[in-house]
């Protein structure tokens, strides 16, 4: 399953933690409208894709899954 993550602060953390964990499951894209959060976050759990919108995120549309961590 690939994953886009929706909102990358504290919680986030967890949640990509615990997804990477599970077999088959890859965060593909995180989103925040915080640019150096949404940077920091995708570059420490090897988060390709970022977004600065749900919007832009939903145009890309590679994705099976949306976790909503805001």
């Amino acid at each position: 399953m690939r994953l886009v993550i929706l909102g990358t602060g504290g919680m986030a953390h967890q949640h990509a933690r615990a997804f990477s964990a599970i077999e088959g499951v890859t965060a593909v894209g995180g989103v925040d409208v915080d640019p150096m959060r949404l940077e920091r976050f995708c570059t420490e759990h090897n988060i390709e894709r970022q977004f600065g919108s749900l919007d832009a995120a939903l145009a890309w549309g590679e994705f099976d899954a949306i976790a909503n961590v805001t």
